[in-house]
């Protein structure tokens, strides 16, 4: 199983929603953690939408997360929610790039299928709280 290398200073985090919608609060919220952490947070184009139950179409949802598996200055994907809606992704993800530059991919809930999926891959990720846990919670939790 390939480890992606450990989280340094400055290193840039991407938080995307995979599945469900999420209110910009949870995301505003857990950016400024990761700040505080000394990551550079960024949000992905469609993290924030709104399309019914998703954040999304799964077109939107799919370059979201394609982008942040292939951009090689990303070290850190954090998941902003579960819900439903990752599944819809798995089929169409390239994992050319990702397999050679792997990157901590974090989430829990409906984001399981993607750990399974990265597992098959030969990649470690962590079943870990999302960003609306850790703006609901903070940092002390």
């Amino acid at each position: 199983m390939k480890r992606p290398p450990a989280l340094k200073e400055h290193d840039r985090a991407v938080i995307l929603s995979p599945a469900g919608r999420i209110d910009a609060h949870h995301v505003t919220g857990a950016a400024a953690l990761l700040k505080k952490w000394g990551l550079e947070p960024l949000t992905a184009s469609h993290a924030l939408g709104n399309q019914g139950r998703y954040s999304g179409s799964v077109e939107e949802r799919l370059a979201d997360l394609q982008q942040a598996m292939d951009d090689p200055s990303v070290r850190l994907i954090l998941c902003s929610r579960g819900g439903y809606g990752v599944v819809h992704l798995l089929s169409h993800i390239d994992f050319t790039s990702f397999k050679s530059n792997p990157k901590w991919v974090v989430g829990y809930s409906d984001v399981t299928a993607l750990h399974a999926a990265l597992q098959r891959q030969g990649v470690a990720s962590l079943h870990a709280p999302m960003a609306k846990h850790l703006a609901e919670e903070g940092e002390g939790d």
